[in-house]
């Protein structure tokens, strides 16, 4: 359970009175002088703050760098495997599903996933020995590293056996799948050996940088949390210290795991995230949900006047028996009831990694700290767009160059939601050929003319005038004050935003008879209308939009419907 925080406004007196008689504090530490001294510090943590002042930010670094090994590794594994399977399929014209089983062994998994915990274990638990030395005056840890190589493999040997089989007949399938695309291509199958040859090649090492990249982010973080936590268990006893959890800074942070952060618990105890127990943040019994791509960390330290462990451990099991580091290890892999869900999954794991790998490079830079958005239209690119910041300089998609300009002039963390999904549901809607100069998907043609008839596009007489009359008049009505004060709790410069992108919506759905946003000349370029309408239907599906939900309820129910049905045919 957490340990006790001072409220706000609480005095020291106040919060030391309750935190010495808390429950959690009195099972935790045997006399009234311990308990004293950790209430204190809780109360005023200067020595724990200084240590723990840049944890997240160090943390993400040596993620990093630990990452870009692993991912090198499976990528010329991947790669590897790949290139054989594309010499098997020239040299017999053919790939089937029992041809495709020569290649991506679960053994070779199991061995790649031993290495992979192995490297980025001995990184943490160095990175950490080194960061916790100032309470270590007398610690060794220099003999440590085969002992810790040999348990950090341990451990990925464990993950790897639960995790082998979806992940090799993952890439069988891709490798089947691909070559069967290939093969219904006319340009394709149109060329000699050394253009297939080619053409595989580029098509499977993209995919080989995917893969490898979906697996390590699905790891790393675990990796590396663990191997915090058995390196401070090699120097402390479980029960004198306690765990803090470290929620990232980004724009990425799901808010279940940014409500966590700084969630102080004993180190024995689990932490409690979005309705789950987890050991530690990667903890590969949590939902997928609550663990693919999860960047936290877990910040390990000792309670005060703790002792550092005397004799130095010599075996696998940290000074347990082996059969116990087993057990302790499966309690915290994947549990038998889950694997059946696993299948289920594998499709989060695929959006999420395609997500990632369809992140722009300097997302971080335009999308202000700690800014929660729904990113999830990512997943739906084809093609990595470059963003850039146009500060000022208004927002805006270029098809031919594939670059999305964000005004951060206008869009601060209260705003930028709304446009990126916009800028970005234009570059899906034309990647995936939804809406282009030339096309327009039939499901969005029938949603766009249904749309238009509602509001009087298309209708004759005075059944026109009467429609395009009302939705005129609701729009209006947005702008007044006794509409508006039912948005109190929406920031201003957001309901704004709101109301601009709703009128902008009914603009493109009536060239400008009712709404406005884009000038007439716009909507004189052939489909430029349905361009605009898909941009809006992205932001209702994604940010959403209160005041168009409030005024036109059945046309915005409509966008989020129209979305979901392409969103499905993508997949």
């Amino acid at each position: 359970m957490p340990l006790p925080k001072p409220e706000t406004g609480e005095s020291q007196n106040d919060f030391m009175g309750r935190c010495v008689v808390d429950p959690n504090i009195v099972n935790d530490f045997g006399t009234i002088d311990q308990r004293v001294a950790v209430c204190s510090n809780l109360f005023n943590p200067q020595k724990e703050t200084k240590a723990q002042d840049n944890w997240a930010d160090d943390f993400e670094n040596q993620l990093t760098k630990a990452e870009r090994t692993s991912v090198r590794d499976f990528t010329d594994f991947y790669r590897a495997e790949y290139n054989d399977a594309i010499d098997l399929f020239l040299k017999v014209g053919a790939m089937t599903p029992a041809s495709a089983q020569g290649f991506f062994q679960d053994a070779q998994y199991i061995e790649m996933y031993e290495t992979m915990y192995s490297k980025i274990g001995l990184q943490f638990a160095n990175w950490y020995s080194k960061n916790i030395e100032k309470y270590l005056p007398k610690a060794d840890v220099g003999n440590m590293q085969s002992i810790w190589r040999n348990a950090f493999a341990f451990m990925g040997n464990q993950v790897g056996t639960q995790s082998a089989i979806m992940v090799s007949s993952t890439a069988q399938a891709t490798l089947t799948n691909t070559i069967r695309q290939f093969m219904a291509d006319p340009v394709f199958q149109s060329g000699g050996e050394v253009v297939q040859a080619k053409m595989l090649r580029q098509k499977f090492n993209h995919l080989a940088d995917y893969q490898a990249r979906r697996i390590v982010r699905t790891e790393a973080t675990n990796a590396a949390n663990y191997a915090t936590e058995q390196a401070a268990l090699n120097l402390f006893p479980g029960q004198d210290m306690t765990k803090t959890w470290r929620s990232g800074y980004d724009a990425r942070v799901r808010p279940a795991h940014q409500a966590a952060n700084g969630q102080i618990v004993p180190f024995n105890s689990k932490f409690s995230v979005g309705g789950e127990s987890l050991q530690r943040p990667g903890d590969p019994s949590a939902s997928a949900g609550n663990r693919i791509n999860c960047r936290c960390s877990m910040i390990v330290l000792p309670k005060a006047g703790a002792q550092t462990i005397g004799p130095l451990i010599t075996n696998i099991g940290f000074g347990m028996a082996q059969a116990e580091v087993v057990d302790a290890i499966s309690s915290a892999l994947i549990a038998p009831e889950i694997i059946a869900t696993v299948v289920a999954e594998t499709a989060v794991v695929e959006a999420q990694a395609q997500k990632e790998a369809m992140r722009p490079d300097n997302w971080d830079k335009i999308v202000p700290k700690g800014t929660q958005i729904n990113d999830d239209y990512l997943a739906l690119l084809n093609t990595k767009p470059q963003m850039i910041d146009n500060y000022g300089n208004g927002s805006s998609y270029n098809i031919s160059k594939n670059i999305i300009k964000i005004d951060t002039k206008r869009h601060s963390a209260s705003t930028i939601g709304n446009v990126l999904s916009h800028e970005f549901g234009h570059a899906i809607h034309h990647q995936n050929e939804w809406v282009t100069r030339s096309k327009v998907n039939t499901l969005i043609r029938e949603f766009f003319n249904k749309h238009q008839k509602m509001v009087g596009v298309g209708v004759r007489g005075e059944e026109r005038i009467k429609l395009l009359n009302d939705a005129y008049q609701k729009l209006k009505y947005s702008q007044s004050a006794e509409f508006l004060k039912q948005f109190n709790d929406i920031d201003p410069k957001l309901l704004n935003e709101h109301i601009i992108n709703m009128f902008d919506f009914f603009g493109a759905l009536t060239k400008n008879k009712i709404g406005g946003g884009h000038k007439n000349i716009y909507y004189k370029v052939i489909n430029n209308d349905k361009v605009e309408y898909m941009a809006h239907v992205f932001e209702n599906f994604y940010n959403g939009n209160p005041v168009f939900k409030k005024l036109f309820p059945s046309i915005y129910d409509d966008t989020i419907e129209l979305l979901n049905q392409l969103i499905k045919l993508k997949k």
